[in-house]
């Protein structure tokens, strides 16, 4: 008995290792280079499970941010989601406000451990407004074992 309940065990913590290392891979920053005319910047955020992925390129002044490059994935966790849609805003601005430049819609199954095909989108030459931020955001969370990252890959014009 004791041999099978170490057996299962060991099973469990190899599962999970394995689990943890395929959500990490995941949610590694891709290697998407910018195609820089100015300053290039790189940013990305993965946050807890169940929690808004937002990222923001803070102003600078004298300076337009240019959007080269857009990565946004969505997972499910080791237990299944509910079915999400969900919507992804390239914005003008700071979070949750600001003009709209670009939207991406992503979905997920509700199946444990599903991967919704991620939306990479590169050749991009979108142009934000002088001395102000640029945001890459969901508009919300995904949902209770769902986890949200977003990566943007720009320049800033002056």
């Amino acid at each position: 008995m004791k041999h099978k309940i170490e057996t299962t065990i060991g099973i469990l913590v190899t599962s999970c290792i394995l689990a943890l290392f395929i959500v990490s891979s995941l949610f590694t920053p891709s290697q998407v280079e910018a195609q820089q005319t100015g300053s290039g910047w790189h940013i990305f955020h993965a946050p807890a499970a169940n929690t808004q992925a937002t990222i923001t390129r803070a102003a600078q002044a004298g300076a337009v941010h240019v959007a080269e490059c857009v990565v946004v994935r969505l997972v499910a966790g080791a237990t299944a989601p509910t079915a999400a849609t969900a919507t992804i805003n390239l914005r003008d601005g700071v979070s949750g406000m600001g003009t709209i430049l670009a939207a991406w819609p992503i979905s997920i199954t509700a199946v444990a451990g599903a991967t919704a095909e991620p939306v990479q989108i590169c050749g991009l030459d979108v142009r934000g407004s002088l001395n102000t931020a640029m945001t890459l955001e969901y508009t919300a969370a995904s949902g209770a074992n769902t986890i949200q990252s977003v990566e943007l890959v720009g320049h800033d014009r002056r």
